[in-house]
């Protein structure tokens, strides 16, 4: 898979001599229909306190055993897919190393939390993540389709990243 930060076009454009990838590239990543519901369900996660909108009718999966948190997929496509889940930060060495190569943030919340957005366009299945930090955790959220659907799905993906809230 490709790594590429967001908002694609921003860091894209300048790089005119792949001006034929970029346009199908972008063209991949903006919805033809947007599927953003006007009915939603929030997730609430207890054990690292945050949520985040869900479409009413996805299906949930079986929560972890470490209730870190859940994953839910679309009803009639059990590949396309939105989970999040937290994770407490590493001390030490790791977290040292970690945080020289990534960015720090390209994207806010509604809630104002700085984060991390990024998207992967692969051969076969394409990702939205957004990570964010906040106290002692590392918070994480994605959605995923196949490449061929991922236009459709954007604008959900995008939604639903844009209103994770990280909870007292």
């Amino acid at each position: 898979m490709t790594s590429f930060p967001h908002p694609i076009p921003t860091l894209l454009f300048p790089r005119m001599a792949s001006g034929m990838a970029i346009a199908v590239l972008i063209s991949a990543c903006t919805p033809t229909n947007p599927t953003v519901p006007t009915q939603w369900q929030t997730y609430q996660n207890q054990r690292f306190g945050f949520e985040f909108p869900y479409p009413q009718d996805w299906v949930a999966l079986p929560p972890p055993t470490n209730q870190d948190g859940r994953a839910f997929h679309e009803p009639d496509y059990p590949n396309i897919e939105i989970r999040g889940w937290g994770t407490l930060k590493l001390t030490g060495l790791e977290e040292a190393e970690e945080s020289s190569t990534v960015p720090k943030s390209n994207f806010t919340t509604e809630q104002g939390l700085p984060a991390l957005l990024e998207v992967e366009v692969g051969t076969e299945e394409s990702v939205m993540r957004m990570t964010l930090e906040s106290g002692d955790v590392i918070y994480t959220w994605q959605g995923r389709s196949p490449k061929d659907r991922f236009g459709e799905y954007y604008s959900l993906f995008y939604a639903i990243a844009q209103n994770y809230r990280v909870t007292p």
